[in-house]
């Protein structure tokens, strides 16, 4: 499971233009550091995952978000329903995409700094 939360959140932070350069994963804790492709700082970050089931689907828009440049930033540029008709579309069902997107929208990935958390990484629209 753990390659699954780290390919998870390699599609998630890429979206920011963030890689990751550390990750620890101690049962529903990840903590970790990414940086920045442009070099332009790091972020060690903090993530209590709900429940996982998830992750794996949710990788899948996350990387379709990204290829389909439908996504600038953490803002998405298409609309709910236009994608989920593109997902549907490509043999989706329904529901599953509709639990999905929900699940994307709710995580918000803790930023931390000298142990505190700050901000957070989320994506909307």
């Amino acid at each position: 499971m753990k390659g699954c939360i780290e390919r998870f959140l390699c599609s998630f932070f890429q979206v920011f233009g963030a890689y990751i350069e550390e990750i620890n994963i101690v049962g529903s804790k990840v903590t970790g550091l990414v940086k920045y492709d442009d070099n332009s700082g790091e972020q060690y970050f903090l993530w209590n995952m709900p429940d996982i089931h998830l992750v794996e689907k949710g990788t899948e828009v996350l990387d379709c978000l990204f290829t389909g440049k439908l996504i600038s930033g953490d803002k998405l540029t298409v609309s709910r329903i236009d994608l989920i008709n593109n997902l549907i579309d490509h043999g989706w069902n329904e529901s599953e995409v509709t639990e999905t997107i929900d699940f994307l929208f709710r995580i918000r990935i803790n930023m931390t700094d000298d142990g505190k958390e700050t901000d957070c990484f989320f994506i909307h629209w």
